[in-house]
């Protein structure tokens, strides 16, 4: 059994697969498509990391972010934003994200910031 969980939510589900197949020997990873199943999820399960691509349909880009980040039920769990945006790096900053990631990304940048921040939590 995999000791590490990290939840991947975004609306592209061949993204969300991609990156599973990326993580999948690591880590056990848990995919959703929308906010309201990642948010019933993760208030039963406690992962290790959360990423979030911030060009979600159904919220406004930094308004759910940020109530995730404040939830005092997973606060405390590193979140991981990526996206296409050219300001991904400003909103990662303004949401007190702890990294960020863009899109198109290289796949060992994506497992070394998983990596990472699963060490420092």
């Amino acid at each position: 059994m995999k000791d590490n969980t990290v939840v991947i939510c975004d609306s592209d589900v061949e993204i969300c697969r991609v990156c599973e197949l990326i993580l999948y020997k690591e880590y056990r990873v848990d995919t959703f498509t929308n906010f309201e199943m990642l948010f019933k999820h993760i208030e039963g399960a406690k992962p290790d990391v959360i990423m979030i691509e911030v060009l979600m349909p159904d919220i406004h880009r930094e308004t759910v972010i940020k109530a995730l980040l404040e939830n005092d039920t997973i606060k405390d769990i590193p979140v991981i934003l990526f996206s296409t945006l050219n300001d991904i790096e400003k909103i990662s900053e303004r949401v007190n994200a702890a990294a960020f990631i863009k899109k198109p990304f290289d796949i060992k940048e994506l497992r070394e910031t998983v990596r990472k921040h699963i060490k420092q939590n």
